[in-house]
């Protein structure tokens, strides 16, 4: 059958010979037809092929090392020294297996060999990239898999440029430089898998188009992708690697899990915009509130010669200058992760890991978490203060400067405790090495972690709470004032216009409080009870929802009033 000769009658074993499968004979191909070889006729001295491919290389050698195995074109070699099998001739074969062949000297593979698939494992190889590894020029598939190679140095493949297969899987490599793979322009497959690659540049890649490039079960940490690379599937267990090779053209495998994501801190320019003018604001405003109290109190009255403008220092004076400071914090937490996002930009995936799982960012949780908790704590500590005064003129408890530089302490103190003890306990306790979110705050529930749980339930609840007993204070106020102003007609204009500003302001800062916290609760509150969620919602809630009350909180207790003393002189100078 298909053997040129006419067996049938019709000659129906010579039909559609040229697209013929051999069915495990050989196939001898040519122009006009596909003739098939029984094994038998296979190097028995007689030419059956018109390219003579049955009688090529068949001057095989008549002993074969009791070492090896040879069998045609191939030989296969196992646990032998190089050295002891000198006399199996290599270029007659193009298909050599080498398993457990180790070499003590520089010899052997120096010789010219036919071979265009080379195969050499667990042979203890620590470098084959030098003199000694000399291997045909015609090589298509090479593979040094399962050995000790630890690094690739440039132009090691240099002599091999018809390679489409190289194999180096399972081996110790940690790296592999700039030119390694430089001249590989036929490369279809290289795998680089199961290694100890630490930090992977993609311009290693650059001129090659593989197309198959398996990177998979490495030990990476930076990865700097800045050339395009001609591939159409990636192997790879690091999402980081998918989301650096996006596009239409290339299949990735390792696509990010929740609560992995592709995005970079702040996702969007609008974003990016927002945390920019909120930052401003609250340094500027919360600087502006601290300095005027500075000069106000502490130079104004050491120059002058009334020494009772030194007691003009009030205990809300204290509570807002502590209020400023705390503002003015997160103002410094929101431009880290401002100048953290500018420095990683769109390379932030390549960094994730680095950034969570270190210091600043714990520093930056810690700080945040303080921060907001005292928030709370101060601004209900004004509240309460100013419904004591109200409610109950005659207490001077509430007037004494020093017991509120205490509370304020206290309170300063109790927090950065309870935030340093959240921190202690997700990253030591419990073992978490990463913070739960880009933002770097231990709010929001993303890991399965207890900690962040409760310590997201705590911020919720003190949200809740203060702004409803807050509301409550504010309203008893307004209540109080409003029926003294009924009572006592005769009120002078400037006592009643004051009490009317508390009133406005009581109103103002309820509202506030309730356009920050509530969404800010809703979001934690979400983060806790649904299995998935959007995770740049944490990163939203941290840098624009939070810090609204840095914002507007030296706005109400600062600014306005100055604007009115200004508007009642007439001068804004």
């Amino acid at each position: 059958m298909c053997d040129r000769l006419f067996h049938c009658p019709e000659g129906e074993d010579e039909v559609s010979c040229y697209n013929h499968s051999c069915n495990g004979l050989f196939k001898c191909s040519h122009s006009d037809s596909v003739m098939c070889l029984h094994q038998s006729s296979i190097c028995d001295g007689v030419v059956d092929c018109l390219s003579r491919e049955d009688e090529n290389l068949c001057d095989l050698p008549q002993t074969c090392s009791h070492f090896c195995q040879c069998l045609l074109y191939a030989v296969s070699c196992a646990n032998v020294e190089l050295e002891r099998i000198q006399d199996v001739p290599l270029f007659n074969f193009i298909f050599v297996q080498f398993t457990g062949v180790s070499f003590e000297t520089k010899a052997t593979l120096m010789r010219r060999n036919c071979a265009v698939v080379f195969i050499w494992r667990q042979s203890n190889l620590e470098d084959i990239c030098a003199e000694h590894v000399s291997l045909s020029n015609l090589l298509q598939h090479l593979d040094y898999s399962h050995n000790l190679l630890t690094e690739i140095e440039d132009f090691c493949f240099q002599n091999y440029q018809r390679l489409r297969v190289l194999q180096l899987s399972k081996n110790q490599i940690y790296l592999i430089h700039p030119s390694a793979f430089a001249t590989l322009g036929s490369l279809v497959k290289l795998d680089i898998s199961v290694n100890e690659i630490l930090h992977l540049n993609f311009d290693v890649f650059a001129t090659l188009e593989t197309n198959v490039l398996n990177i998979s079960n490495n030990k990476l940490v930076t990865i700097v992708y800045q050339s395009t690379i001609e591939v159409e599937a990636v192997f790879t267990d690091d999402y980081r690697i998918c989301c650096l090779v996006q596009s239409d053209d290339i299949t990735c495998t390792a696509k990010a899990t929740w609560p992995q994501s592709c995005s970079i801190i702040l996702n969007s320019l609008s974003s990016k915009i927002l945390v920019v003018l909120e930052t401003l604001m609250i340094l500027s405003l919360n600087m502006s509130c601290i300095l005027n109290v500075v000069v106000t109190h502490v130079f104004c009255s050491e120059t002058s010669k009334n020494k009772e403008k030194r007691e003009t220092l009030s205990p809300f004076t204290v509570l807002l200058v502590g209020l400023c400071l705390n503002d003015y914090l997160f103002g410094v937490y929101l431009l880290s992760i401002f100048s953290a996002d500018a420095h990683f930009g769109d390379d932030y995936v390549v960094y994730t890991d680095q950034w969570l799982a270190g210091m600043f960012c714990n520093f930056l949780g810690i700080l945040s978490t303080c921060v907001l908790l005292h928030s709370f704590f101060i601004l209900f500590t004004i509240s309460l203060s100013r419904f004591v005064a109200v409610k109950y003129p005659l207490n001077t408890q509430i007037k004494s400067v020093k017991k509120t530089r205490r509370s304020l302490i206290t309170g300063f103190s109790l927090t950065t405790l309870i935030a340093v003890s959240f921190s202690i306990s997700y990253r030591k306790l419990e073992g978490n090495r990463q913070m739960p979110s880009p933002a770097c705050t231990l709010l929001g529930e993303t890991t399965g972690s207890t900690t962040i749980k409760t310590a997201t339930l705590l911020v919720v609840t003190s949200q809740i709470g203060l702004l409803f007993l807050t509301g409550i204070f504010y309203f008893e106020i307004w209540r109080e004032l409003k029926k003294r102003q009924n009572i006592i007609s005769s009120q002078k204009i400037a006592s009643r216009k004051r009490e009317k500003h508390i009133a406005q302001q009581a109103v103002l800062i309820t509202v506030t409080n309730a356009l920050c916290w509530i969404p800010s609760s809703i979001i934690y509150i979400f983060s806790v009870a649904a299995e998935q969620f959007p995770t740049s919602l944490l990163v939203w809630n941290a840098t624009l929802v939070n810090p609204l009350n840095a914002v507007l909180n030296p706005m109400i207790f600062f600014v306005l009033p100055i604007v009115r003393r200004k508007l009642k002189t007439g001068s804004f100078l």
